[in-house]
């Protein structure tokens, strides 16, 4: 035993076996020969039912039966594979020529399962017998099979390029292919022309051959790629759909009557649906499937009142209506696997016709010259009939008389047994006439088949004499339209349905867009929300609205209307991150939907260590808005977004800081500058203070504002308590700081008595109104009088508002000289310290 061991290091065996396995997967399996367009699998069927006579003009068999003979006798590799590969070579929509006729449930273009083998039926079609004309002439290679009991061919005669005609698709190991169906009658002028100019260019054969031609119709988009493909094997193509608008009083229907090759119908109405049911886009009503006997059709019915065409085209983008395919023309030639241009294949397949006709013909000129040695030998024979009979009956045995015919008249073996076993009827003066005949015809036949094999132009034009008998035989119309330009179904901006809603925001970020229709069944209720979030704003908008959502930690979302998710009123709304990537640790501080970005506005933003700045609000636009942007660059890591606001080029601007220090000033006060950019200083506080909240007073505003304290405390004060001062400039106390017993301000907002306020506690969510708006003194002690107990603490008032920018939004032009004395003006610049040269042209 020791002996007959031996030492292979693990690398070693592992690479010599799957060397030895790929090239069995390569070769045996999965690739097709590019002379016949089959893998072995297939090329084992069609053997099987043809030598087994199941062919076109027999009636079908079980397939059952069919497999079973495949898979005893030639591809030992289970029942599944081979009746998946039967089935595929009759499906109508994946092969241009079925090469399978098979009753039952052959599956559908829906991917349907077929029916099992026992219950389906099959014989080989009309066309395969050009497939497997002429195989018992020697026109191919035979070679043992995978048990050494039978012969199989190592290929077909394939009276047609089949490779291109019906196309392919394999994985093989390190290769892959997918070659495309083309037109039957297309690639056989093709191959004809270039048989006849052996070196013409591919823009000539392009004139001929268009391009693929799929089963399933539909529409290449490009002729760039196609051209690709043929020059090198490798190109992609665009396939779209076929379809047709239909009008009518109420909508438009989209009509589908072709779909991309290679897709699934069902799958296509599903995504379809899909779009429509999570309104990713508005206005699809319905979507049906009308497919019938008669044809594919599948029906999208859309609100008249929003552009069609936009629709189409994110149907096209988003769904298998429209596809692209990239082409890798790779076959088995020579025993090898190798990438082929359009020239190349022709190339390979007109020279295996060429093998093939010779090995016809010669099997032909072999099988006449045997019979007339014969014819000839009988014609000797009936010339000396009489001396002829004499030696026969003087024969003891066959033997002795075949041995005396050889001695007396020169015969050999074969002719003296063609002449003892003559039947005498055959001695009459009319079989020799006939005999003649047959001798003058073979002759003839001879000469002929001689000819074609010694030249081989004449040779060639048997060929194409065959390939135009098909053509004519097998006439296909081309069902895939090719043009010229690449379509592009790139949609600019989403289709939307214009139409009027109810939106939400919450503090924790959850967006929600209801309809009018379920605002007013909930008898206009508070949206609904988790238990401990916080309604921030309700606003009544419209799809095409935009809302600029700002965060604590210096972000602000670009958020169109349309995008939000819709749902009932009364039930939660959905987190903006699954529109934007929004982390959960932001919160949403203010919102501005925006109905027009072309007004003179501004956004004054301010953040807790005291930085503030004044952007145009047009700047603010986005084209792209899957993750928020920034808005303010902070100068300490700790920093936060404390409030945003909007002015109107002639605003005062209230900031209150979290130990009840109140400023207000002009907004020309603010350097205008760009929406990533720092700030310059508010207010002067003490670093153990912050700034909590802002307020803007637009132009002719005298409204009270009550500051809210987290201990429950809050004070009523209007703009004539505050005097407008410089930026800089000491502010005033609005209640007694105690830091025994601290009221820090969470929050500075609008007194109205009739505005209900929500505030976000330690404990729960308290709903407020004030009661009077009387407006208290200043720089007085502060009470907690709206704690429900002691131990309540507030940390966010909301007053349900959602401030709103539109066409009527008044605007006042800012004086010049302001604005340039508040740039360049020295003093501010040195008690501003944070500030410098750098940060203003940075700003610009």
């Amino acid at each position: 035993m020791e002996d007959k061991l031996l030492n292979y290091s693990l690398e070693y065996i592992m690479s010599d076996r799957f060397a030895k396995y790929s090239k069995y997967i390569i070769q045996e399996r999965a690739l097709p020969d590019v002379r016949d367009g089959l893998k072995p699998v297939q090329r084992r069927i069609l053997y099987s039912m043809f030598i087994e006579g199941n062919t076109y003009n027999h009636p079908t068999r079980k397939s059952a039966k069919t497999v079973g003979f495949v898979m005893g006798n030639f591809h030992p590799h289970g029942d599944s594979s081979i009746y998946e590969a039967m089935v595929r070579m009759a499906q109508d929509w994946k092969q241009n020529e079925v090469l399978i006729d098979m009753q039952g449930n052959v599956g559908s273009i829906d991917d349907d399962p077929p029916a099992a083998m026992r219950y389906t039926e099959a014989r080989l079609s009309l066309i395969s017998n050009e497939l497997l004309k002429d195989l018992d002439k020697d026109t191919v290679n035979f070679t043992l099979t995978y048990d050494d009991n039978n012969k199989e061919p190592t290929v077909l005669p394939s009276r047609f390029p089949n490779l291109l005609i019906n196309g392919c698709r394999g994985i093989a190991s390190g290769y892959s292919t997918l070659i495309f169906p083309h037109n039957f009658n297309e690639i056989i002028e093709g191959t004809i022309y270039r048989i006849k100019h052996p070196n013409c260019s591919l823009d000539e054969l392009l004139e001929i051959i268009k391009g693929p031609d799929f089963p399933t119709g539909g529409t290449i988009s490009g002729k760039e790629g196609i051209k690709k493909m043929y020059e090198t094997g490798i190109g992609q193509i665009q396939i779209n759909s076929n379809y047709k608008w239909v009008s009518n009083k109420n909508n438009n229907a989209l009509v589908i009557s072709e779909i991309p090759y290679d897709t699934i119908k069902a799958k296509i109405v599903s995504d379809i649906d899909k779009i429509r049911a999570e309104r990713k886009i508005e206005g699809i009503i319905e979507v049906r499937d009308e497919s019938d006997k008669d044809g594919l059709r599948i029906v999208v019915e859309i609100r008249k009142e929003v552009d069609k065409d936009s629709i189409f085209n994110y149907l096209m983008k988003n769904t298998q209506l429209s596809v692209k395919y990239t082409s890798n023309v790779t076959a088995i030639a020579n025993k090898t696997p190798v990438l082929l241009p359009l020239t190349k294949c022709l190339d390979y397949y007109i020279n295996h016709q060429i093998d093939v006709e010779t090995r016809r013909i010669t099997f032909d000129l072999n099988k006449c010259l045997s019979r007339l040695h014969i014819v000839e030998a009988l014609i000797k024979a009936i010339d000396v009939t009489d001396e002829t009979v004499k030696l026969i009956r003087s024969s003891k045995d066959k033997t002795e008389a075949k041995e005396k015919l050889k001695k007396r008249f020169n015969f050999d073996d074969i002719q003296a047994e063609a002449i003892v076993m003559m039947q005498l009827y055959r001695l009459t003066s009319t079989n020799i006439t006939s005999l003649e005949e047959e001798k003058t015809n073979l002759n003839s036949m001879i000469v002929e088949y001689n000819s074609y094999l010694s030249d081989e132009k004449k040779l060639k034009k048997l060929i194409i004499s065959y390939l135009q008998d098909i053509s004519k035989r097998f006439v296909r119309p081309r069902k895939t339209i090719i043009e010229d330009d690449i379509k592009d179904y790139t949609v600019d901006r989403k289709p939307i349905l214009i139409e009027d809603c109810m939106i939400s925001v919450s503090y924790d970020g959850y967006f929600k867009r209801s309809s009018l229709k379920s605002y007013s069944a909930s008898n206009e209720a508070l949206p609904g929300v988790k238990t401990d979030d916080l309604i921030m704003g309700v606003k009544e908008a419209r799809s095409d609205d935009v809302l600029l959502s700002f965060t604590n930690k210096g972000n602000y979302m670009y958020i169109p209307i349309f995008e939000l998710f819709d749902n009932k009123w009364k039930e939660e709304g959905k987190h903006i991150s699954s529109i934007i990537s929004l982390s959960g640790e932001e919160k949403i501080i203010y919102n501005l939907l925006v109905k027009d970005f072309t007004k003179a506005i501004y956004l004054v933003l301010v953040s807790k260590k005291g930085l503030i700045k004044r952007c145009l609000l047009k700047d603010f636009i986005l084209s792209r808005y899957s993750k928020p942007s920034s808005c303010m660059k902070f100068k300490d890591d700790d920093d936060e977004l404390a409030s945003v606001g909007y002015s109107d080029g002639d605003s005062l601007i209230v900031l209150v800081s979290k130990h009840g220090k109140a400023i207000m000033y002009h907004e020309n006060k603010i350097s205008l500058i760009g929406v990533k950019a720092s700030g310059i200083k508010a207010m002067n506080i003490d670093s153990s203070d912050e700034v909590s909240q802002m307020y803007v007073y637009k132009k002719n505003e005298h409204s009270p504002l009550a500051c809210i304290t987290n201990k429950g405390g809050f004070k009523i004060f209007n703009d004539y308590s505050l005097n407008a001062t410089n930026r800089l400039v000491k502010p005033v106390d609005l209640y007694k700081f105690y830091r025994s017993e601290p009221h820090y301000v969470i929050s500075l907002i609008k007194c109205d008595t009739n505005t209900p306020y929500l505030i976000k506690c330690n404990d729960s969510i308290k709903e407020i109104k004030f009661e009077s708006n009387k407006v208290s003194t200043i720089a007085k002690p502060i009470k907690s009088t709206l704690l429900d107990n002691d131990n309540q603490r507030f940390i966010k008032v909301s007053n349900l508002i959602i401030d709103e920018i539109n066409s009527k939004t008044k605007t006042y032009e800012t004086k010049d000289d302001e604005v340039k004395v508040n740039v360049v003006k020295k003093e501010t610049v040195e008690e501003d310290k944070e500030l410098t040269i750098f940060d203003y042209l940075e700003d610009l």
